[in-house]
């Protein structure tokens, strides 16, 4: 003990003599550790343990129909009273809702769920209870609620007397029974939730008991908890049975319909960016490789200088083993520092993640790290400590002391380490440098696909007319107000309403959409996706008609019910004729086609696009709508003359998650934007690294080679020729590593295929842009070295020598 405490002092010393290099190697490792503590909370939060605050979440699994559709109430009901290899079965759905008491009311982001639903998770509260099993039982009949600890600190002040008192929810008075611990924020991965009301307390929510009635209409999302030693594999098995008995007894609504789990990160946040988490995760990996080898080039190059410190303790007895463990220790101090600094580095990183997302209104969780990713960020120091620090121990431990004590080379393993790891750091830069011109060229090709619509110049602005107590007819002059009123300002040149902003990974799907058979040749049935638009919607957007006409405002309850379709729904159901004219009938009614518009992109920009219907608003009211306005010039000017217009309309009606069109469907290009930012910004970090390393190893090597370049000097080599002697070793490092990184990335590149809009992995444009990028920067590096050797004067270095 007494040993290793003589060695942690020294190792300090030695640190308090070398500031620059204590420094520089702390910062390092502060990045590369830091960065991999960061991707890691996200991976943590989203796909390693998507709900948090839940015992055992291992057996959590999400529950849908045919793979990526939501369930029905009376399907969830059918799966859990039958399922035989789940301990339990829960829906919940999220929605806006407003809370608060009657003189003060917030929008807040909440569910309403099944009774059972906190039961099947494991969930407990802090204070107070939740659901009881007659709480689930009877519409209308137990108007309670459980809040969320973060909403219970924001607006009530964490008032532990809370409970048993009462809140309003959209209006309508109900009872706080519970407040839920910090840790859980509901089971939507990447969403954090306010409050959770009873799903039986649907119509003082403003949705109706019908959606729980109708088979057909499926809205919720499923979460199952599989028995203990049961697999997926085995509850699906079971589930198909189940969905083929349902099938057989109500094949009006569940004839082809399945059921399954899946893994929870297949779900929410986790599923969007699990592909460029993962790009992300081995992207930090490698630069903490860099960082590793950039310190143990540092490391190698301070033990080479102190050769003579210790030949000497060697000389005077010290043990091989006790050099090393002096050695090894002042790497491990480095490491617990750089741990600690990439720690810093990830409280202060971790939520930037954020910032990708453009307004939605939806409440981002936290990702401050938690005691796994604190964990995971101490074991990186460890395992650095191996990699950059045992090499160059164990190297310095083996001079040759004699030579040392004469100054002179004691051989050349420590140099041809040097090398190895300095080719690594190139080869590993450009793989980094390859990744980031991928994904920036797939933005870029992004930018240039047809969308189906023009999001230029439009700009979206969000209300809740339920949760400010509209009722269907004051809601819908409110519309009407709001057309006409925005439609006569000067900076406005269309404006119209939709439900669902199409790209921001919020669509409606509806099934049992049938073709009248008077009408249709083919495919009479089938599911579509569908939204509520206002008139001019489509001129608003620059969406173009195929065939037909718009909706006007004649399109009301008094007019017969119209749809608008696009040309896949009219191929798909007319492929020999025009839709414009014919029927279809949707959730339980008949809807005449006025209007074909082009295909248009809706989830994703790489889809194919899918059948889609449009709905009048007239015809059917939406309380949530977005406001969609085209401007004569740029939304961002036009704003201040629209604002006062749309409060003027009714001032106390909440406008929310004002945006942009163009940023609201950048959405969709969630994956692509962080991996083209954050890689980008690792790539530059490993090129800057890979290009200190050949600055600071060719820097060392002519500092050791004085003597020699001084000779040749003397004896007339021009400063040219030391220029290109220097130059020559250098680059000579870094075309093997560019070689060796071109054969890896063009490899890798691949791996990267799914993440990739219109960019093939060996995209040529990309690899000669990096490669010359890395080929500039490693030649400044080699540079300014070589011209230092050649500024040398040969009689000062043969004096000093």
């Amino acid at each position: 003990m007494d040993s290793l405490i003589q060695d942690i002092r020294f190792a300090l010393r030695g640190f308090r003599r070398n500031p620059g290099f204590t420094a520089v190697a702390i910062l390092m490792l502060a990045v590369g550790i830091g960065a991999n503590g960061t991707v890691f909370s996200w991976v943590n939060r989203l796909i390693l343990n998507p709900i948090p605050g839940v015992p055992d979440s291992g057996r959590l699994a999400l529950l849908r129909q045919n793979g990526d559709r939501p369930l029905s109430y009376p399907d969830f009901k059918s799966i859990r009273d039958e399922g035989k290899s789940l301990d339990g079965v829960a829906v919940f759905d999220m929605r806006t809702m407003s809370i608060g008491n009657e003189s003060r009311m917030q929008r807040a982001f909440g569910a309403v769920v099944s009774g059972n639903y906190f039961e099947v998770l494991g969930a407990k509260p802090l204070l107070g209870r939740t659901f009881l099993p007659e709480e689930d039982r009877t519409p209308d009949t137990h108007p309670v609620v459980v809040l969320s600890h973060e909403l219970w600190q924001r607006q009530f002040g964490g008032d532990a007397n809370l409970i048993g008192r009462t809140v309003f929810l959209n209006k309508s008075p109900f009872t706080v029974i519970g407040i839920m611990r910090p840790e859980f924020t509901g089971s939507f991965p990447g969403i954090a939730c306010d409050a959770w009301a009873p799903i039986m307390m649907l119509n003082k929510l403003g949705n109706g008991t019908t959606a729980l009635e109708d088979r057909g209409d499926h809205w919720l999302t499923g979460i199952a908890r599989l028995k203990s030693g049961t697999t997926l594999r085995q509850t699906n098995t079971e589930l198909e049975v189940l969905s083929k008995n349902l099938g057989r007894e109500f094949p009006q609504t569940n004839r082809d319909v399945g059921f399954d789990v899946q893994p929870m990160s297949q779900f929410g946040a986790g599923q969007i960016l699990s592909p460029a988490l993962s790009a992300m995760m081995a992207v930090t990996g490698i630069l903490l490789v860099i960082v590793s080898a950039n310190l143990g080039n540092l490391l190698l190059a301070r033990a080479s200088g102190r050769r003579k410190e210790i030949a000497v303790r060697l000389a005077l007895g010290a043990a091989r083993g006790r050099i090393v463990r002096q050695l090894f220790t002042e790497s491990l101090l480095l490491s617990v520092a750089g741990g600690i600094a990439g720690i810093g580095v990830s409280l202060w990183t971790a939520n930037l993640i954020g910032t990708f997302v453009p307004p939605t209104g939806f409440n981002i969780v936290d990702f401050t790290p938690d005691a796994r990713v604190m964990a995971f960020t101490f074991s990186l120091a460890l395992t650095t400590t191996l990699l950059f620090g045992l090499a160059p121990a164990f190297l310095a431990s083996r001079s040759d002391v004699s030579a040392a004590m004469k100054s002179e080379t004691g051989g050349s393993g420590g140099t041809r380490t040097q090398n190895v790891l300095a080719i690594a750091q190139v080869a590993l830069s450009l793989i980094l440098l390859v990744c980031a011109g991928l994904f920036l060229r797939s933005l870029q090709r992004a930018n240039d696909i047809n969308l189906g619509f023009n999001q230029r110049n439009v700009m979206l602005a969000s209300v809740d007319l339920f949760i400010s107590g509209y009722q269907p007819e004051s809601g819908l002059d409110w519309q009407r107000r709001t057309l006409e009123t925005l439609g006569s300002l000067p900076a406005v040149k269309s404006v119209s309403l939709i439900r669902k902003v199409p790209l921001s990974l919020d669509g409606t799907l509806a099934t049992g959409i049938t073709a009248d058979p008077a009408g249709s040749s083919q495919k009479p049935e089938g599911w579509a996706y569908f939204n509520i638009v206002a008139p001019k919607y489509f001129a608003t957007v620059d969406m173009p008609l195929v065939a037909g006409r718009d909706f006007t405002d004649r399109d009301d309850a008094r007019a017969t019910r119209v749809a608008v379709v696009n040309r896949t729904l009219a191929e798909r159901h007319w492929p020999n004729g025009n839709a414009v004219g014919k029927r279809l009938r949707f959730s339980d009614q008949w809807l005449t086609v006025i209007g074909v518009v082009e295909d248009f992109k809706h989830e994703s920009i790489t889809e194919k696009s899918p059948p889609y219907l449009f709905l009048p608003t007239f015809q059917n009211y939406s309380p949530e709508m977005t406001v969609v306005i085209r401007t004569t010039g740029d939304p961002a000017a036009a704003w201040p003359a629209i604002q006062p217009a749309l409060q003027r309309i009714d001032p106390s009606l909440p406008i929310f998650a004002i945006r942009t069109m163009a940023s609201a469907t950048t959405l969709s290009l969630l994956p692509q934007r962080i991996g083209a930012t954050l890689i980008g910004i690792f790539g530059t970090l490993a090129m800057l690294l890979a290009g200190i390393g050949l600055y600071g190893l060719l820097a060392y090597r002519v500092s050791r080679q004085s003597r020699e370049l001084s000779i040749r000097m003397a004896l007339g080599a021009r400063a040219t020729d030391i220029t290109t002697i220097v130059l020559k070793k250098g680059m000579t490092l870094t075309v093997i590593g560019t070689g060796i990184g071109l054969i890896a990335a063009l490899g890798l590149a691949r791996l990267l295929r799914s993440l990739l809009n219109d960019v093939s992995p060996n995209d040529p444009t990309t690899f000669v842009a990096v490669i010359g990028l890395l080929m500039l920067v490693t030649v400044i590096a080699c540079w300014i070295p070589a011209r230092r050797a050649a500024k040398t004067d040969p009689m000062d270095a043969l004096r000093h020598e």
